[in-house]
């Protein structure tokens, strides 16, 4: 007769020991709970590595509009001491800065330029040049 069989003589060799309705090779965990906890730190990680990322974004921002800040106050400044110079004192102050002894033109000094339709533009100016002399 062939092993396995219903008529088999022999039975087999059971540990008596332990009862019939217990496993004898067990897993710690269950498949569930082994997947579950697999995901979770896989879900961990990704949040990690994202909050990571996003910090860095942050603080290039910070620091961007940091920059930001100092650039629109340096070109306040500037705007101002340009706006200063710009004005008579500002510019007698410069010429004087730079060793240039110059004053404003008198009334007679002038020269006034105004744009005539003719086939001699030299007449023109000469008559202009003339005229304001």
């Amino acid at each position: 007769m062939k092993r396995g069989s219903r008529t088999h003589r022999h039975r087999r060799y059971v540990n008596r020991n332990r009862a019939w309705d217990t496993r004898q090779n067990t897993f710690a965990l269950t498949l569930k709970s082994a997947v579950f906890i697999v995901a979770a730190a896989f879900v961990g990680v990704a949040w990690l590595l994202a909050r990571h990322s996003a910090d860095g974004v942050y603080d290039e921002i910070k620091a961007e509009e940091s920059r930001k800040i100092a650039l629109i106050e340096e070109v306040n400044r500037e705007t101002v001491k340009w706006n200063k110079l710009k004005t008579p004192a500002g510019i007698a102050g410069a010429l004087h800065r730079h060793g240039i002894a110059m004053s404003a033109p008198r009334r007679a000094q002038y020269v006034a330029v105004h744009s005539v339709r003719s086939s001699a533009p030299f007449a023109a100016a000469s008559a202009t040049y003339a005229a304001n002399r």
